[in-house]
């Protein structure tokens, strides 16, 4: 089988020959490289050209619609030292953001002001949600397809996240969003209940895309979004859009990078067919095992090793090599699994072990 064959059928609840191990170090890379840190076997290499060298399955993320704005909604941005402001004017009100540059060595980009901070900007955030369109662009994912070939996959992780998840994450903040949410009920889900109207209607697009595997990036955490809030919100969203996707075939995952325990006896029930990067023991009290007992073999996995065990400094490499096997044993029969980050491979991790997982990988399924 090749990795593309291996990889759609873990997702789907098969089970092929053997499992498939599909690193997400896309963070990795893009660091390393800005520091020029890249170590030398792989300089100059693309990403998927890495993924091929070290052995692993390609995993590859691209675009597929396009959206415009409102021309009635002016944009203007300036900056102030490390702070980058983007005030939004629209015919209903005026709205800001503020991201702030780090200043320690990853330079990384924060969402440090919100672009909803007190209720009445909900009815300048409907607005502009209002008058977005949505339209096909699939010329970037065809081209990154065939540039992945069956070495793995190229999914689209733009599928609209949970509204609820993304008003508060990403326009309000989770604090002030839980606040928000049981101060002003009505107007939260008035905003939520506008954003699914339009998570349907990009969700048709998708499903008419040339693309196979789709992905909602909703972070999912039972710590942030409770059992209780993901029964009310989550839950009929999701069956809401698998419906749409699986009626054109397309494999619905979800990217749950936090803790989810408690979500599982639900999401098995969710219309998701798998559920990708969150993380296991010793990051948390779940194992790979006990959370493909709770999912009874309805979703699919796409986890497996947590972060933190990618240093040596953590776990020396005889451990890290009884991790792995022991990993391996406890997914048997193999099926319905794709070996994963959770949820991706530290920008100062020890890189070599990407491809130590490929090398245990096929010594378990005698590869070699």
């Amino acid at each position: 089988m090749t990795n593309k064959e291996r990889m759609l059928l873990g997702l789907s609840g098969g089970q092929p020959d053997r499992i498939a191990w599909a690193p997400n170090f896309d963070w990795w890379l893009s660091i390393n490289t800005r520091m020029g840190t890249v170590p030398e076997e792989y300089k100059g290499l693309s990403r998927n050209d890495i993924v091929r060298k070290v052995g692993a399955a390609i995993w590859a993320r691209a675009g597929l619609i396009g959206s415009k704005g409102s021309p009635e909604v002016k944009t203007r941005s300036y900056t102030e030292g490390d702070k980058i402001y983007t005030i939004y004017e629209t015919p209903v009100g005026t709205v800001s953001t503020m991201n702030q540059t780090a200043s320690e060595w990853t330079k990384a980009v924060f969402l440090k002001e919100h672009l909803v901070k007190k209720v009445d900007d909900l009815k300048v955030l409907r607005f502009m949600i209002e008058n977005t369109t949505y339209y096909p662009a699939y010329d970037d994912f065809i081209k990154a397809e065939q540039a992945v070939g069956d070495d793995g996959i190229a999914l689209y992780m733009g599928v609209p996240a949970v509204p609820m998840i993304q008003l508060m994450k990403t326009y309000i903040g989770w604090v002030d969003g839980l606040y928000m949410l049981y101060d002003y009920p009505e107007e939260m889900e008035k905003t939520a209940d506008l954003m699914t109207q339009k998570a349907l209607e990009v969700c048709e697009l998708i499903a008419d895309s040339p693309a196979k595997v789709v992905e909602t990036n909703d972070n999912l955490d039972e710590r942030t979004f409770s059992p209780k809030l993901f029964e009310r919100y989550g839950l009929p969203y999701y069956r809401q859009i698998s419906e749409i996707l699986h009626k054109k075939g397309k494999i619905l995952k979800c990217h749950a990078c936090g803790f989810v325990k408690h979500l599982l006896p639900m999401i098995k029930e969710s219309g998701l067919d798998a559920l990708e990067a969150f993380p296991t023991t010793p990051m948390n009290d779940l194992t790979i095992k006990e959370a493909r007992e709770k999912l009874e073999g309805k979703v699919s996995i796409m986890s497996g090793i947590p972060s933190v065990i990618m240093f040596r400094k953590v776990i020396n490499d005889d451990d890290f090599r009884d991790y792995v096997l022991k990993l391996l044993d406890d997914i048997q029969p193999g099926d319905g699994f794709v070996l994963g980050m959770a949820d991706n491979v530290p920008a100062n991790a020890d890189f070599d072990r990407v491809a130590m997982i490929s090398q245990i990988v096929n010594e378990y399924y005698g590869f070699n």
